[in-house]
């Protein structure tokens, strides 16, 4: 664009507007806008889990146990507030990002966006597996015991499993040791107990030769061979159900565990993505719409 002035002492003066290349611009990645885009998208992400942290501890009642949300509802309440205020973090932290970097493209303020919402995630990834977790309280700690919980929940729900079943071999020391005759009840029952532990845990000759020891040993102390037969026949029955069942028991639980951590894996990942959009929308948002034009005045002499 050029504007022209009339001519004064013979000489006319051309005013001509000229674009100047932003290539340089374009190519240029603020840092110091990303880091506080990182620090804004934090102290945001932080005073909405404060926020959120207050309306749940304002619907519980102590005083009123029924009238309380369930831990299962509190729970996904809890995660579904996390990832709305990570999505709102990230969209300020990008858009402001954007902004100071002063880049007018929404290209660059995009990729400003995106990078503060990346380095606000290894942030809180930082925090979340560190002790600095402490100097940002419990709103980082939450998601951290709940991240800590869905990671080892196959491992609880196994052991819980194995806790409640016992030992199958444990459950039949007792009546192994009362089966003993009364002529020697303490000595016998130990022999019996470990002989009948060798019969079902045993493998190939040693368990047929445990399995008669144990038959003799009750012979010895006055009970009929046929029953002794029929005793280490029922034990032995008894100790593989109880042991099918357990583990039957044990796999159900580690595929339930599994599913459900499959499914909080999933649905943090549906979050990040979410995330990562709103920085760079956050980020585009704020990119601003400047032009870089310079002035450049000609002076030509008349006549």
């Amino acid at each position: 664009m050029a504007f022209s002035r009339p001519a004064t002492d013979g000489v006319a003066e051309t005013t001509i507007g000229v674009a100047t290349p932003l290539t340089a611009d374009l190519r240029r990645v603020s840092w110091g806008a990303i880091l506080t885009g990182v620090v804004v998208a934090l102290a945001v992400q932080v005073l909405l889990a404060m926020l959120g942290a207050a309306i749940g501890l304002a619907t519980i009642e102590p005083v009123q146990a029924g009238d309380n949300p369930s831990a299962a509802s509190m729970g996904i309440s809890a995660a579904i507030w996390w990832a709305l205020s990570g999505i709102v973090a990230s969209l300020a932290g990008g858009w402001v990002a954007a902004r100071l970097a002063g880049v007018p493209s929404h290209e660059a303020g995009m990729l400003h966006g995106l990078a503060t919402w990346a380095v606000a995630t290894l942030v809180v990834l930082y925090l979340l597996s560190s002790t600095a977790t402490a100097i940002v309280g419990g709103a980082f700690n939450v998601v951290g015991r709940t991240l800590s919980g869905a990671g080892g929940a196959a491992g609880s729900a196994v052991s819980t499993a194995a806790q409640q079943l016992g030992n199958p071999l444990e459950a039949l020391q007792d009546e192994i040791r009362s089966a003993a005759g009364p002529t020697d009840p303490q000595a016998a029952g130990r022999e019996l107990a470990v002989a009948m532990g060798r019969v079902l845990t045993g493998e190939g000759d040693a368990v047929n030769q445990a399995r008669q020891s144990a038959v003799d040993i009750m012979v010895h102390q006055g009970v009929p061979q046929d029953e002794a037969q029929r005793r280490v026949q029922k034990w032995e029955q008894q100790y593989r159900e109880t042991r099918d069942q357990a583990a039957q028991q044990a796999r159900a639980a580690a595929d339930v565990a599994a599913d459900g951590v499959s499914t909080a894996a999933f649905y943090g990942f549906v979050a990040l993505l979410l995330g990562a959009l709103a920085g760079a929308f956050g980020g585009r948002a704020g990119t601003p719409g400047f032009a870089g034009v310079v002035s450049e005045t000609r002076r030509t002499r008349v006549g």
